[in-house]
C-alpha cells in the first residue's frame, strides 16, 4: 500500500497560520519569572469547554477554550487571577476580561498582542506585580 493510500488526511493540514493566544499568554508568563527573579511567578491554564460561549460564536456546537494568567508568590502560596482570554475553534476573534475590568474582544493576533501589552505593561499590573514582590 502507498502512503497516498494509507493517508487519508487533507493535504491542507499545516501548520497554525497564527500564534494561539494561550501561547502569547505562555511567552509573557515566562518573561515575567525573568523580571522578577522567581520572586512572582505566573501560570497561564486552558480549558475546552463543549458548549457555545455567549454570542461570541454563530454555532450552537462550537466549543470553546479558556485560558487564565495566573500571577503566584510560591512563598505565599498565593495566586491572582490577572486576566481570562477566551476563544472558539477558529481561534479570533478573543474575548479578554482582565480581572475586575471589563471583558474586550480582539478580532486578531496582532491586535490581541496589543491589548495584552497594555495589559500587561498597565499602571495597575505594575503595581499589582510590584506588591507581590514586596510580599515574596
Amino acid at each position: 500500500m502507498t502512503n497516498s493510500q494509507s493517508d487519508m488526511w487533507s493535504p491542507k493540514i499545516t501548520q497554525a497560520p497564527t500564534i494561539p493566544p494561550v501561547e502569547l499568554m505562555k511567552q509573557q508568563a515566562s518573561a515575567l519569572v525573568n523580571y522578577t527573579h522567581g520572586l512572582v511567578t505566573a501560570d497561564v491554564t486552558v480549558k475546552a469547554y463543549p458548549e457555545k460561549l455567549g454570542s461570541l460564536f454563530s454555532s450552537p456546537q462550537e466549543p470553546y477554550f479558556e485560558a487564565t494568567f495566573w500571577l503566584g508568590v510560591p512563598t505565599l502560596d498565593y495566586r491572582f487571577l490577572l486576566l481570562t482570554a477566551r476563544y472558539g475553534l477558529e481561534v479570533w476573534p478573543v474575548l479578554i476580561s482582565p480581572s475586575g475590568q471589563d471583558s474586550v474582544e480582539v478580532p486578531d493576533q496582532p491586535a490581541f498582542e496589543t491589548a495584552l501589552r497594555a495589559l500587561l505593561s498597565s499602571e495597575r499590573t505594575t503595581k499589582i506585580v510590584n506588591t507581590l514582590m514586596a510580599h515574596a
